[in-house]
């Protein structure tokens, strides 16, 4: 029997024996027959779920293993095979995401050079929730938590969570709080607050936030009302560490990485506190001049290895392991494992960075540094050990010779805590000064602003308060399905070089830490499918990861279009590219595009090499925004494609109605479609740009009415009919009722069918009708089309006017549809509500017609433009005059 005479049977179900399954598998596998492997993968899911047989769930796994590096859906089943069905993110998503999984594979077939990808927001996400909640291992997804889960509680102990409540749909709103934090919630959120004469008496209450926000202030100097209490002390398990980190507290705040661990300080209570907590094989060694006291930390012996070279003390490699050896001031970072940690932990590394770079000020530490991601490791810290922080950031000038510089950014973080358990500072200089008096800090609520409606939930926790801890960090944008085709050429290719970019810094930071959780997490299987391939470096400085081994330009590498590029990246596999254009009003700047394009141009398109190709994922806002200008450059050209997939679909049904509660439902679209503006709905949920600039009917411009006509006869009905035969555009003809001045569009034809689809259409809608006048474009066999329907109607007995008429050129066209926009936003259309779906398209194309750019379609408003011209010049005229003769 051959392959497809086996396949053949497959498909008939002839073959349902395991161990003929399990021989036709093996088969598959030797000869390297994907086809074969394929047709008993799917039987043996059908029957592992039909049959509930072990044996056929284990073959299913065995037959996508085989297949996963080869192919993309495979690999995406296989990876997230072990967890539980509503944990996973394609196999629910699968009957919709697959066709962008075979786009993305037809890419790594060598079939396409650039593939756009445009869906809504947060239908190619693993969490359908974006907010943060603090577990014992670091901050996670509200929506990824299940009943069971532990959380931190405002104690600062892990609590377990005992109900979740799905809300729905809701207004969420953004709370900030005077130390410059945030958060979101919805206005029916129970807060535990204290007002100012709560904090008098020691009481506290609990009022939802719409009681709370119209009483934010209080008094002439409008101080604020509101306080909430600090977190305690979190209480993260205890993880071993390379370098002791009151040690490398000091190195981060005194010390120089490039050359050594080595740092500079003059007092001794430090140099001796250092030198009691250096492991046995490493001894401090005084390295100044007699200008400054430079020590550096040095192993106490002269061991070197095979090649002669001197091996490294414990400390330097424990810098070089970390990621922070070689990095300047403004690049030192706090490592991950360095703030989830234990209090104690936390507490000396804080102590180790304010003991030689903080100023004390009794209850106030100053803390001040160049490198950004250090100043909010630092703020992470302070948070986390229950004190309270604000930061101010400037950038200071010079001049030197005459010409004026600009110097580093700044971070200066002003530190409080309570008098209590948590001492911040060590060192005998500071606790001379260190003098804090309250047992309590507070964080006051400075304001609240809408930010839109959003999916919610709500979780119960099993502690005395019932309260848990939340975070203001803001949530990236990146597409889940995006990072799992990354890792896939990752395990590919390992020696080839991906580059990611996105439009901030905090989207490629949550790009790199979601791709590195694939490749590290256990509950992924990468390492099944790609058996050997082993993380030989990660930088979450650089936003870096290699795999095998370290190479010049990295596997993975993820960086902002902001930041530097040049001669750090080189792509010779894939440039992924996630929301380069960052929002609505970024779109709306002309400016902005073209400095967003040409950066794309200068710094990413260039740093491909020849074989590499392009993803670009991101909401399409405008058609002259990066994807835009690719897709007009290359426009027709079959290796370049752009996969569109809209909330809604043709029948005004969600794309997106995911299983296990995971996606968004059509009265879901449909609130969301009533609650934000035109330009926002086009562009983030049905993919189309929506030019703002240059609108001729924008959607306030124009007149409603619900539908139903006046009483009596009208005056007129007439129909214009511009003609289309498929291949996009559409035949659009709309129908008005004419009472006096007044002309309403009371029905619509908008098909974009071929002729043997629309003609009958047509005939049923004129018979329905019955226009007075009726005029059909006559170009490219409109004539023929109108002659058609006449003969199809007489035929049935029904006798109407039916003209036609030769339409303009494409730019007399848009001539004609500038000189009747007057009249056309006279009319009055049918409201959203009184419309079906048709219509609504008809009204979409014309809201969106713009006279500023490439216009799609023009069909809706190039209809409207015959119908005024009919109006105008197909009505008779009697005029009354006397005899001459």
């Amino acid at each position: 029997m051959t392959n497809k005479q086996i396949i053949a049977a497959l498909k008939r179900s002839d073959l349902t024996k395991f161990q003929n399954l399990n021989d036709l598998f093996e088969m598959a596998r030797i000869e390297n027959d994907l086809d074969l492997n394929e047709e008993v993968m799917w039987l043996s899911a059908k029957l592992a779920r039909e049959k509930g047989d072990l044996d056929f769930y284990n073959l299913h796994k065995k037959t996508l293993l085989f297949a996963a590096p080869h192919r993309f859906d495979a690999y995406m089943m296989y990876v997230e095979f072990d967890r539980p069905p509503e944990k996973k993110f394609y196999v629910p998503r699968r009957k919709v995401l697959k066709t962008i999984v075979d786009d993305l594979h037809d890419l790594e077939d060598g079939k396409l050079d650039f593939l756009s990808i445009s869906l809504p927001p947060r239908t190619g996400k693993a969490q359908p929730y974006d907010a943060k909640v603090l577990t014992p291992s670091g901050f996670v997804d509200m929506g990824d938590l299940v009943v069971g889960d532990c959380v931190i509680g405002d104690d600062g102990k892990p609590a377990k969570i005992s109900h979740i409540f799905e809300q729905g749909v809701k207004d969420v709103y953004r709370v900030h709080f005077d130390d410059g934090s945030s958060t979101e919630c919805c206005k029916e959120h129970l807060w535990t607050v204290q007002t100012a004469d709560d904090r008098r008496y020691g009481k506290s209450r609990t009022e939802k936030l719409e009681d709370i926000w119209g009483n934010l202030k209080r008094g002439k100097e409008q101080r604020n009302n509101y306080s909430i209490p600090m977190v305690k002390p979190v209480e993260f398990a205890e993880q071993p560490l390379p370098i002791h980190p009151y040690v490398l507290g000091v190195l981060l705040g005194d010390g120089s990485l490039t050359n050594g661990a080595r740092f500079t300080n003059r007092e001794e209570d430090i140099i001796r506190k250092i030198a009691s907590l250096l492991p046995p094989s490493e001894e401090l060694s005084a390295q100044g001049n007699g200008r400054e006291s430079l020590w550096g930390i040095k192993k106490k012996d002269d061991v070197r290895d095979a090649s002669g070279f001197m091996t490294q003390g414990p400390t330097l490699q424990g810098l070089v392991d970390l990621g922070l050896y070689g990095k300047r001031s403004h690049e030192k970072f706090i490592p991950g494992a360095y703030l989830i940690n234990s209090v104690a932990n936390r507490v000396s590394l804080l102590q180790g960075l304010l003991d030689t770079d903080g100023y004390v000020h009794r209850a106030t530490i100053e803390y001040s540094t160049t490198s950004a991601q250090l100043a909010y490791g630092v703020r992470f810290l302070v948070q986390s050990l229950g004190g309270r922080v604000t930061m101010q950031e400037r950038t200071g000038h010079y001049k030197q010779n005459g010409v004026t510089y600009q110097t580093r950014k700044n971070y200066r973080l002003f530190i409080h805590f309570p008098n209590g358990d948590i001492v911040p500072v060590s060192s005998e200089k500071h606790l001379a000064k260190y003098n804090p008096k309250r047992s309590e800090i507070k964080r006051f609520i400075d304001s609240v602003e809408y930010v839109g409606r959003k999916p919610c939930r709500c979780i119960v926790v099993n502690n005395e308060s019932h309260l848990y801890v939340t975070d203001d960090f803001i949530v990236t944008h990146n597409t889940t399905l995006g990072c799992f085709f990354i890792t896939w050429l990752m395990g590919k290719y390992p020696d080839l070089a991906n580059v990611m970019s996105g439009h901030s810094e905090k989207l490629t930071s949550g790009f790199y830490q979601e791709v590195l959780s694939i490749l590290t997490d256990p509950q992924y299987l990468w390492a099944d499918v790609f058996p050997g391939r082993v993380i030989a470096a990660t930088s979450a400085k650089d936003l870096t990861i290699d795999i095998d081994r370290r190479k010049r330009f990295s596997t993975l590498t993820c960086r902002s279009i902001g930041g530097t590029l040049t001669g750090a990246v080189e792509v010779t596999k894939c440039l992924y590219c996630d929301d380069l254009v960052e929002d609505l009003e970024e779109a709306l700047n002309p400016q902005r595009l073209e400095n967003k394009y040409n950066a794309y141009a200068n710094q990413l398109k260039d740093r491909r090499k020849e074989g590499s190709y392009q993803v670009m994922i991101g909401t399409r806002w405008s058609v002259h925004d990066v994807q835009g200008r690719i897709q007009a450059q290359y426009e027709g050209n079959p290796r370049y494609r752009f996969r569109v997939i809209p909330a809604l679909n043709e029948h005004g049904e969600s794309n997106f109605d995911y299983p296990y509660g995971l996606g968004f439902s059509t009265a879901y679209y449909m609130d969301m479609k009533e609650s934000i503006d035109d330009a926002t709905w086009c562009a983030k949920y049905m993919g189309e740009p929506y030019e703002r600039e240059g609108l001729l009917f924008p959607k306030e411009e124009l007149n409603y009415y619900n539908g139903t006509l006046p009483d009596g006869e009208p005056d007129r009905i007439l129909a214009a009919g511009d003609i289309a035969w498929g291949g996009g555009d559409s035949l659009s003809m709309p129908i008005a009722y004419i009472y006096g001045d007044i002309c309403y569009i009371h029905d619509v034809m908008f098909n974009n069918g071929d002729k043997e689809v629309t003609r009958p259409i047509v005939v049923g809608k004129l018979k329905q009708h019955k226009p007075h006048m009726t005029r059909f474009e006559a170009n490219n066999g409109g004539d023929e089309y109108a002659d058609k329907v006449d003969e199809l109607l007489r035929a049935e007995g029904v006798k109407l006017n039916i003209s036609h008429r030769k339409s303009p050129s494409n730019q007399s066209k848009m001539s004609r549809i500038i000189q009747y926009s007057p009249e056309i936003k006279r009319f009055y259309f049918r409201d959203y509500k009184n419309s079906n779906q048709e219509y609504r398209k008809f009204m979409d194309e014309l809201t969106s017609f713009t006279v500023s750019g490439k216009n799609k379609h023009d069909d809706a408003p190039d209809s409207l433009a015959m119908l005024a011209h009919l109006m105008e010049y197909g009505r008779g005229s009697v005029e009354v005059f006397k005899r001459l003769f």
